[in-house]
């Protein structure tokens, strides 16, 4: 949507509607990627309208280069319809706007506390609370999600709710927000769904488990879930899920695709299902992962195959003595494929099994074909009017083919133009 479509569309919307979704492409189209960004409209009459937008671009000014990353951390921005109207007075803007949450580069020493940044927002991921003084935000904060509240009254200070404060809480998504009550919806893999009620005037919390007739409670019985964070590792972290009964259990070992997303701890069927039939789960999110801050998604540019491979290796060697490590199995998907061919490949013994689904296995020859260039071209850090296809192949894992021992199921179709 055009700038002058989007004052149409704000001219002719109904003044006593609390809040409105849409999406808009900046104008300034450095990178779709980066400028298809997320707008709420806080409606108070015309002439009082708020929009705030998410923007993943550096600023209004600087071109993105050619390593930005297809998803990464973004900024949070609140302008007028006046100001939108008026000629840009600072160029660094995208539309005279004033920054209310900046695009976090590092992350809090404490996991579990703090603010690890806004990841990937959306309008949909964005609410106004106590008359517009207050927004309410989901966002990935290492391997969970979390409830922010930024206070506009405050100096746009930003804390996580109190009941979700902790990673190991689960995933937590809010449903929706009337006035001063939010309700939020939290999911864990062990106990399923839950929602919760929450008071932002008294900080008062009422939980309520959502029926159903699956036996949550033997199950967390059953099994653990554990979060292994390795530091070293471009500060890695792994969600461990095992029997208590057994620690002599075979082990999925699972990683995400993306390479820029994360796996959480909340529920999710498959996971379940590979419990059930007898396996632990190692869930790993390497550096660049989402919600780890924006200084890992942009190490990642240019060291794929180098630095996600050793964060892999460093977090599995980080359970040495803890598991039955000749009972592995890798399975991972896209970016999570294209790590598990150089894992078996380069670790040939590592693994017993693996599978392996949409993979990106020769990134040079994907270059000419796939439908998204300019994510070869950002993962290899490559000059996209300079393309060296040897340096892409040099980082392919099907160079390490011939390597491979371990079964593996290689999943892929005939007419997939986003992966080859």
């Amino acid at each position: 949507m055009s700038l002058a479509a989007l004052v149409s569309f704000i001219a002719a919307i109904d003044p006593q509607n609390p809040s409105l979704y849409l999406s808009i492409q900046n104008k300034y189209r450095l990178k779709s990627s980066a400028l298809e960004s997320s707008v709420v409209l806080s409606t108070a009459g015309f002439t009082g309208i708020k929009l705030l937008f998410f923007a993943q671009a550096p600023t209004g000014s600087v071109a993105v280069p050619n390593n930005f990353p297809h998803n990464c951390a973004a900024s949070l921005h609140v302008t007028t319809v006046a100001a939108l109207l008026n000629p840009k007075t600072n160029p660094d803007t995208y539309f005279n706007e004033t920054v209310v949450v900046p695009i976090i580069t590092s992350t809090p020493s404490d996991a579990d506390k703090g603010f690890h940044g806004l990841y990937p927002p959306t309008g949909n991921d964005l609410f106004w609370a106590r008359n517009g003084s207050t927004l309410l935000v989901n966002s990935v904060a290492r391997s969970s999600t979390k409830v922010y509240e930024v206070s506009l009254a405050n100096n746009n200070s930003i804390t996580p709710l109190e009941f979700c404060e902790s990673t190991q809480s689960g995933q937590w998504t809010i449903l929706d927000v009337r006035e001063d009550n939010v309700l939020v919806h939290k999911s864990e893999l062990l106990r399923g769904s839950s929602i919760a009620a929450h008071q932002l005037a008294t900080r008062a919390t009422s939980y309520w488990q959502v029926g159903s007739s699956f036996p949550f409670d033997d199950i967390s019985a059953m099994f653990s879930t554990e979060m292994i964070r390795v530091p070293s590792a471009h500060d890695s972290e792994a969600i461990y899920t095992k029997h208590n009964s057994d620690t002599n259990r075979p082990t999925v070992v699972i990683v995400h695709g993306g390479p820029h997303s994360t796996d959480t701890n909340g529920f999710a069927s498959a996971q379940l299902l590979y419990l059930l039939e007898g396996w632990n789960l190692f869930s790993i999110n390497y550096g660049g992962s989402l919600g780890f801050g924006q200084h890992r998604i942009q190490e990642l540019m240019g060291t794929v195959a180098t630095n996600d491979v050793g964060d892999c290796i460093a977090c599995i060697d980080s359970m040495k003595g803890k598991w039955n490590a000749d009972q592995l199995v890798i399975y991972g998907g896209s970016h999570g494929g294209f790590l598990a061919g150089h894992l078996t490949g380069r670790y040939p013994s590592l693994f017993k099994a693996a599978i392996i689904r949409n993979p990106v296995m020769n990134i040079a020859s994907a270059h000419y074909e796939t439908d998204i260039p300019d994510w070869t071209v950002a993962v290899t850090d490559i000059d996209e009017d300079n393309v060296d296809i040897a340096k892409m192949f040099s980082m392919s894992p099907i160079i390490h083919a011939p390597k491979v021992t371990a079964a593996t199921l290689l999943g892929i179709g005939l007419e997939d133009k986003r992966v080859l």
